[in-house]
């Protein structure tokens, strides 16, 4: 049969320095006896919190992420090594905090992946712990209403993650 797998894990995301947990699903399928297959995933974190000088205040933020592209599993024997890419579409969330009056705002960030899972799979079950770059070179910067530009946003995210998945594994 086709070798698949779906799992699901939970995340750190270091985005400038500052660890936050969140959760990830993932999915992976292959053609029989070919190595290459398509991977997604889905990511998000819990809110990110980065202080703002003028005015005094913190802005929160966070992204949710869908992951699409290529993974080249490596070896047949386990453990196995997935190496993958992948375009990147997000949903940034901003949100100032400590303000008079709230703001916030959803836009769309698009950027790039890459990544490798380690996997240990038993029959039909596997765990497998990973690490992932997300790089996002379109705008970056930090708006409030009312304020205009407060700062940036981090262009690099690393996610580390640690989960459990179901499937065929060759």
């Amino acid at each position: 049969g086709r070798p698949f797998d779906l799992g699901l894990g939970l995340l750190a995301s270091v985005a400038g320095g500052e660890p936050i947990f969140g959760a990830r699903l993932e999915g992976s399928v292959f053609p029989a006896h070919f190595p290459v297959g398509v991977r997604a995933a889905v990511s998000a974190s819990l809110t990110h919190t980065q202080t703002i000088v003028q005015p005094a205040s913190d802005a929160q933020w966070m992204r949710a992420a869908l992951a699409l592209g290529p993974t080249l599993r490596l070896g047949r024997a386990h453990p196995g090594v997935d190496l993958h890419a992948a375009a990147v579409a997000a949903l940034l969330h901003v949100q100032g905090a400590r303000l008079p009056e709230t703001s916030g705002d959803i836009s769309l960030q698009l950027g790039l992946c890459a990544g490798l899972r380690g996997l240990w799979a038993w029959q039909n079950a596997a765990g497998f712990v990973g690490a992932d770059v997300f790089l996002y070179p379109g705008d970056d910067r930090l708006t409030i209403a009312n304020y205009g530009d407060v700062g940036t946003l981090p262009r690099v995210e690393v996610q580390l993650v640690l989960g459990l998945g179901l499937g065929r594994f060759p």
